[in-house]
Order: structure tokens, then C-alpha cells, then sequence
């Protein structure tokens, strides 16, 4: 079978709970060497970080849409691809192969990032995407039973669509960094003593300012005992 996947999420300095995704899901597949995979980036996309076997198809983007909805179907179809994946709430309208999108969470929805006319207008987006999408796509990837239960009640998409894959918690070995630079973050991060790990963008509709309120408000005991680790984002992020 010849895979698609969209992987313009692996960009230089910019470490996101979807790349991490992507990173483990395909690392797990390259082990099934039955399939072919066809990685789909754009200009900026740090295609060094995807080592292995496999071809890689530059489609430079100067708007999203006109990638997302024309460029894209265009290249699947050159490509021959069996079926694509999608880690974002998008796929083509043009369906040129089965499309397996995904749909993490419905927190855009619920948590307010801002107030006014644009965060209205991101939330119609959010949901007008996720509905179209949902309907398009064979099946849609979910990361819990929760969000399953939302995304089908909220989007109307039938449960039988909606496949749970929890994210992963480690890859294969001949993925992993070597013990000497394990050694050095642990060291340089103090990793010894316990933690709280979040992983993903420094976005606002993380809500990372109420998580990191809600960990100052711990009394000190439990601080001294757990320290706090924000993981990913760009440098613009955290800034």
C-alpha cells in the first residue's frame, strides 16, 4: 500500500504535540516494510528529521487553502497514493483517495482564547472543517474515549468512524537518541525528581497561563516534590 502523510509539522525549532505524533506513528510503521510512504511537505518542512526510506514530495505553500484544497489532491493523484493521512482537521474536498483525517480535541470550542470578532470567526472554521471533514474522510483519528464521545456528538459523525489512538509513549529503538545525549538532558533539566510533562504548542487555546496558575497554587510541599515541564513550541511561542 502507498501512505500519504502530511508532515508539515516537522519544522526547524518547532516541537508540537502533532509532530510528536507523527514522529512515533511513523517510525512504528516503517516496521510494517509492506507499505510505501509519501511524505508531503512544504518549503519549510525539516524533511533531515525523517530519516528513512521513503519518498518526499516539496509542494511550496504561499496559502494554506490553495495548498490544502488544489495542490495537494494534484499530488496525491500524480503520486498514485492508496490512501492519505492527515494529523490536521483538513483534507481535500476533492476526494482523489480514501482520507483518514484526525481530530484531537474540541478545545478550540471550549476553552476562549480571546475575545472579538477573529476568535468567533476560528471557532466557525474550527467547526465547519471538523463537520466537512468528518463526513470526507473513511475514518477519523481521536486520542481518547472523551474526545471520541464529543466529536461525535458535537460534529454528528458516526461513532462507527471514530477510531481512538492513544498518543504513543515511546518509539522503536533504532529511533531512539543515543544514552549519552539521554544523559545530557536529564542532567541539564534536572530529571531526576518527578514531574508534570506538558507537550505540545504554546498556543493560546492550550490554555498554558491557567496550567501553569493551577500549578502555582499547589502548596510548596508538592512543588518541591514535582516540578512543572513545558515541552515544544516555536521560539516565537514562548516568547
Amino acid at each position: 500500500m502507498r501512505i500519504g502523510i502530511d508532515v508539515r509539522e516537522f519544522c526547524i525549532d518547532k516541537h508540537t504535540g502533532i509532530r510528536f505524533i507523527l514522529e512515533n506513528f511513523i517510525a512504528h510503521a516503517r516496521i510494517m516494510r509492506k507499505h510505501e510512504f509519501v511524505l508531503f511537505g512544504n518549503q519549510f518542512t525539516d524533511f533531515h528529521s525523517l530519516a528513512g526510506k521513503h519518498k518526499e514530495v516539496i509542494l511550496p505553500e504561499k496559502n494554506t487553502i490553495l495548498w490544502d484544497q488544489f495542490q495537494l489532491p494534484r499530488a496525491l493523484k500524480k503520486e498514485k497514493v492508496d490512501i492519505f493521512y492527515s494529523p490536521y482537521i483538513k483534507t481535500p474536498f476533492l476526494r482523489v483517495c480514501p482520507y483518514v483525517n484526525t481530530i484531537c480535541d474540541i478545545l478550540p470550542l471550549s476553552i476562549p482564547k480571546h475575545r472579538g470578532l477573529k476568535a468567533f470567526l476560528e471557532k466557525i472554521y474550527f467547526y465547519v472543517y471538523s463537520y466537512l471533514c468528518g463526513r470526507r474522510s473513511v475514518n477519523v483519528v481521536t486520542l481518547s474515549e472523551d474526545a471520541r464521545k464529543k466529536v461525535a456528538r458535537i460534529f454528528r459523525i458516526s461513532p462507527k468512524k471514530l477510531k481512538v489512538v492513544y498518543p504513543p509513549v515511546d518509539i522503536p529503538k533504532e529511533g531512539r537518541k543515543t544514552k549519552e545525549w539521554e544523559s545530557k538532558i536529564v542532567d541539564e533539566y534536572d530529571l531526576f525528581r518527578p514531574y508534570f510533562l506538558y507537550l505540545g504548542n504554546f498556543k493560546k487555546h492550550k490554555n498554558l497561563l491557567n496550567l501553569i496558575a493551577a500549578y502555582d497554587v499547589l502548596s510548596d510541599e508538592v512543588k518541591n516534590d514535582y516540578k512543572l515541564m513545558l515541552v515544544g513550541g516555536s521560539p516565537e511561542e514562548v516568547q
